[in-house]
């Protein structure tokens, strides 16, 4: 079809020819004219053919600047050339539109929002809302079809260009967005005069749930609000003309008001139709996506896993071929994700019970060795190579054999020594060089059982001593999450509706927004070793893992050298089983100077840790505590029996079962686990029973006391 522009450049081509065409003529009319005749001065030559040709590719050089979609703001689609076509081809596609098409094609160009908004094409809004389906209920007097159609079918604020007019005065038929409601909207509590009470209530009101974060309550418009007390004040002291005008008023709101019930109920029946059409378009499409996959052989792998957040699940669109084979290669990813993550959870289960089975066969065989026992971890055991060959070698679908692995219990016996002997060796040379006539000392692990050594971890900030250090939880434990586990959290933060629950946001679009942000899941294979590599991170680790987890605690110590010496030992060779035995009791010489009536009174550990805790910011100095006398430590533990201080309370292990219980789970724990009906009233009996855990806290009972 040719532009209609072709005969117009025609016709200006012939018109531009015509000119030269009458110069010509002028000059060839008399070409015998007399020589008397004065000689005429001869005129430079002028250009004058092909002048339309010439003119015709200025106008195509212009036109194609015009056209030059490359300037131009914005993406032009498909309907860049719908205005070149006929008005009455345009007119009759138009008149098969709905409403929302009508509307959304006013706001394409400015071409068609003339043609559509201009007075002569009120007919097609006409017909669009006759044929719409559901069919809105009648327009009421007053507005236009396009105002209408913007109302219901918009999402524009009114007063300003937002695009999240969401909060909806149906009454007024106005939307806003909640930056506008304080500006735009007014409550019943803001009007302070009885004129302005009055002209509130012959307003147009709408009930709003926290528009804007404002409270919830009746709202009315500004503007409507202030023409209301206008035309009153305007009537001021003519009570009837105010009587007829509020009267009149009054009878145009319930009219109002009345047909917003009408537009409420067709926009939430027709968004309710809406949803369920698109929750039926997802249904069909999960289905038929379900079958695919099945069809795949990945059957199984969707028993385990939620369908809907699988890659483009989640669109109401029907599902062809073409989208199906877009989205299969991150869908299969996924679904290969989870097999391989199944598989995972499979080999970590046969090596946990293998180890459990190990750790129990360690335990059994070493029951005889003094309590507190000091053993390596299960993994430290496992790692070695009798043990690591039998637990990996093993087929994962075979069972451990009991009589492989009761042959290779006696090789613990040496890798318990050569664990300590490692473990020591590290230890000593995380001490302090000797100084002094002591340099060339050779150090020996004497050295670690000094009432003055101290370590601590990365974990805890109490000074762990020698050799709790060797069994201490947090040096003992996993410390970091599995990474074949997947923690991803597939929930979507969803933007809170702008006011009220009529925020007419699009369901399809939020599903194509929300699906176009899932990721594709990553790649992996899982096999026995890359379980097995990661086994301290979901089992347990092995002591003191990557040997940077302990660093000795030069503040404990140096705290612990000036409260032996107080009590009358050398720290250079005062052990911490030494410190024990003598149990002295000591005063804060500091505490006591703001207390006159009382004295503050503690063991030796409870006094390093107050020293730490209380006094860190000056330097310990044996000035600082006094020792005091045997009658002041009968006072002192008498004192510290009746004391109701609750604090952490030291840990027992059971000699039958070597689990960990406190005094108060004794003999529940004795009638659960070995039948045993005792009641532990003394502390003989529960020595009997239990001994006290290597990895005991050093802060615990007693603690400090006031004495006179």
């Amino acid at each position: 079809m040719l532009p209609r522009s072709s005969n117009r450049l025609k016709e200006r081509a012939h018109n531009l020819s015509q000119p030269s065409q009458s110069v010509t003529t002028t000059t060839t009319q008399h070409p015998h004219k007399s020589s008397q005749t004065a000689p005429t001065r001869l005129r430079k030559k002028q250009k004058l053919i092909d002048t339309a040709h010439e003119n015709q590719t200025e106008h195509k050089n212009n036109v194609k600047k015009q056209v030059n979609h490359n300037r131009v703001k914005g993406r032009r689609g498909k309907l860049r050339n719908i205005n070149e076509m006929p008005m009455d081809i345009l007119l009759e596609i138009f008149s098969q539109l709905q409403p929302v098409d009508l509307l959304h094609l006013s706001r394409a160009n400015k071409d068609l929002r003339s043609i559509l908004l201009s007075s002569g094409s009120a007919f097609l809004w006409t017909m669009a809302f006759k044929s719409a389906t559901p069919c809105p209920p009648p327009l009421y007097p007053g507005r236009t079809f396009v105002q209408y159609a913007n109302f219901l079918y918009g999402r524009h604020c009114y007063f300003c260009p937002s695009v999240h007019g969401n909060i909806l005065h149906w009454p007024s038929q106005v939307r806003l967005c909640s930056k506008c409601v304080p500006e735009q909207l007014l409550a019943y509590n803001q009007i302070a005069t009885q004129s302005g009470l009055e002209a509130f209530r012959v307003c147009c009101q709408h009930n709003l749930r926290k528009p804007g974060g404002h409270a919830t309550g009746s709202y009315c418009l500004k503007i409507e609000y202030d023409r209301k007390v206008s035309e009153m004040k305007s009537r001021m002291g003519d009570e009837a003309a105010i009587r007829d005008f509020i009267e009149h008023q009054g009878n145009i709101k319930a009219a109002r008001e009345r047909h917003a019930r009408e537009v409420w109920l067709w926009f939430h029946h027709q968004r309710a139709a809406r949803s369920t059409n698109l929750y039926r378009m997802r249904e069909k499409r999960r289905l038929d996506i379900v079958e695919r996959i099945q069809a795949e052989g990945y059957g199984p792998e969707l028993q385990g896993i939620y369908v809907p957040n699988l890659p483009g699940v989640r669109v109401a669109k029907e599902l062809t071929d073409r989208d199906w084979e877009r989205i299969k290669p991150n869908i299969i990813n996924a679904l290969d994700y989870k097999r391989q993550e199944a598989l995972g959870w499979k080999i970590m289960g046969v090596f946990r019970k293998r180890l459990d089975q190990l750790n129990t066969s360690i335990l059994q065989f070493t029951s005889d060795m003094p309590q507190p026992r000091i053993l390596p971890t299960v993994l430290d055991f496992a790692r070695s190579a009798p043990f690591c060959e039998l637990l990996k070698n093993t087929a994962i679908e075979e069972e451990l054999d009991a009589k492989i692995l009761e042959n290779l219990i006696p090789n613990a016996v040496e890798l318990i020594v050569s664990w300590r002997e490692s473990a020591d060796e590290l230890l000593l040379g995380l001490l302090p060089k000797p100084t002094g006539r002591s340099r060339k000392a050779r150090r020996d692990t004497s050295q670690l059982g000094l009432a003055t050594t101290f370590f601590k971890c990365h974990w805890c900030t109490e000074p762990i001593s020698y050799p709790r250090i060797l069994m201490h939880n947090c040096l003992r434990g996993r410390r970091s999450d599995p990474s074949i586990e997947v923690g991803e959290d597939d929930s979507e933060e969803q933007d809170g509706s702008e006011g009220e629950d009529e925020g007419d946001a699009d369901p399809e679009n939020e599903d194509e927004g929300s699906s176009s942000k899932e990721q594709e899941a990553p790649s992996y294979k899982v096999n026995t070793e890359s379980v097995w590599n990661k086994v301290s991170s979901w089992y347990g680790g092995a002591w003191n893992e990557g040997n940077d987890q302990v660093t000795h605690d030069q503040e404990a110590s140096s705290c612990a050298k000036v409260i032996i010496k107080v009590c009358g030992e050398d720290p250079e060779t005062t052990t911490y089983a030494r410190m024990d035995e003598i149990d002295a009791r000591l005063e804060c010489v500091r505490c006591g100077l703001k207390s006159k009536a009382s004295r503050l009174v503690m063991n030796w550990t409870t006094a390093i840790l107050h020293e730490l805790d209380s006094h860190f910011e000056e330097p310990p100095a044996e000035s600082d505590w006094r020792k005091i006398s045997d009658e002041d430590v009968i006072k002192a533990k008498e004192s510290e029996s009746k004391s109701k201080v609750k604090g952490r309370a030291a840990y027992y292990q059971c000699n039958r079962c070597h689990h960990i219980v406190s005094k108060i789970q004794a003999s529940s724990h004795l009638l659960g686990s070995h039948n045993i009906d005792v009641e532990i009233d003394d502390e003989l009996a529960y020595r009997q029973e239990f001994y006290l855990a290597a990895d005991h806290p050093m802060k615990r009972p007693p603690y400090a006391v006031r004495i006179l």
